[in-house]
């Protein structure tokens, strides 16, 4: 857990970047949602595929601000071919920056606020985003807090 509201899993030994990248993104739907029933007590609401799900993301130094409010509870992004790259979110009126790491999922509600931020002018970054949509409002396991 990074804060109360970011958490991350390293996936560097579960992911085989050489697959196509439609079965690397089945792959991470897969762990998103294996992650989220470790990390939360939770109801999915519906059948959920990799193919609807799940986007690969692809930009140079940064992205608008992203926030996605009507289709997910958790909004989950996997560091699929990064270098030098923040997760900048903003919570709770404040801005957080996480350095990412190379396949490493991350997780956050789907009421934050994020953007990518880089360093690197020319390196074409790549994430994968993923949107989870559950019955009610997550719990964590650990805590018992909603989330």
């Amino acid at each position: 857990m990074i804060s109360h509201h970011v958490f991350e899993w390293d996936l560097s030994n579960k992911i085989n970047h050489e697959d196509d990248i439609n079965i690397v993104q089945g792959l991470i739907f897969h762990k998103a949602i294996e992650c989220a029933y470790h990390t939360f007590d939770l109801k999915v609401t519906e059948t959920m595929n990799s193919v609807d799900h799940t986007n690969l993301h692809t930009f140079c130094e940064e992205t608008d601000w992203l926030r996605y409010l009507q289709d997910r509870t958790y909004n989950f992004v996997y560091a699929y071919n990064i270098k030098n790259l923040n997760l900048v979110i903003i919570d709770q009126h404040k801005s957080l920056g996480i350095q990412m790491k190379n396949k490493y999922l991350f997780c956050m509600p789907y009421w934050i606020t994020y953007k990518f931020i880089s360093t690197e002018k020319d390196y074409i970054q790549q994430v994968i985003s993923i949107g989870i949509l559950t019955k009610d409002r997550p719990r964590l396991k650990k805590t018992k807090k909603l989330w």
